[in-house]
């Protein structure tokens, strides 16, 4: 599968992946630049864990709405009632959903926030600003957990969540290095 990881900052968010794809056969795949797990789109950056269908259509094929400028309870409202149908009828055209439900986790960041979106659609956020998805999360989010009593800064975020990916790699078949980092900046 995969490990994608990210930390919630004030105004800002960091998302941490690896770059190995296992084919259901147990074959593996080093993703090079550019074909990744996570990509920019519009002002948002969506990373994958799950069928590799889902990177493809939402690096190449979705077109996303376009968010408000706002943070808050009016992006929450925003990503629910406009984001997650515009991503479900992409994924329904792109021949990748079924029954309403689809083979993915993702999670999306837009305006420095971070959502969480499962196979049925669901989008939610953590009190705790700490994500992980993918077969590796839970080595992933222990290690992000585990260092969360030290300050929460940029430069903190980043080495603790390219820690949480190379410690999922070490664990997790699913999750292979190397690890990127990518950042989302929000100025109101």
């Amino acid at each position: 599968m995969s490990t994608v990881a990210a930390i919630q900052g004030s105004t800002w968010a960091v998302i941490s992946y690896d770059s190995q794809v296992t084919e259901d056969s147990g074959r593996t795949y080093t993703l090079p630049r550019g074909m990744e797990k996570v990509c920019q789109n519009k002002g948002y950056v969506l990373g994958v864990a799950g069928d590799f269908r889902a990177v493809n259509v939402v690096a190449h094929v979705f077109d996303p709405p376009s968010p408000p400028i706002k943070r808050g309870h009016d992006l929450d409202v925003f990503m629910s009632a406009k984001f997650v149908p515009s991503l479900r009828g992409c994924f329904e055209k792109s021949f990748y959903a079924k029954d309403g439900e689809q083979g993915s986790l993702l999670i999306v960041v837009v305006n420095g926030v971070i959502y969480e979106i499962g196979g049925n659609y669901d989008c939610l956020r953590d009190d705790s600003g700490l994500y992980a998805i993918g077969s590796g999360s839970a080595y992933a989010l222990g290690s992000l957990f585990e260092s969360e009593s030290e300050k929460r800064t940029l430069k903190n975020a980043k080495d603790r969540a390219e820690s949480a990916l190379h410690i999922a790699s070490t664990l997790d078949s699913g999750t292979g290095e190397p690890v990127r980092i990518l950042v989302q900046h929000w100025t109101p």
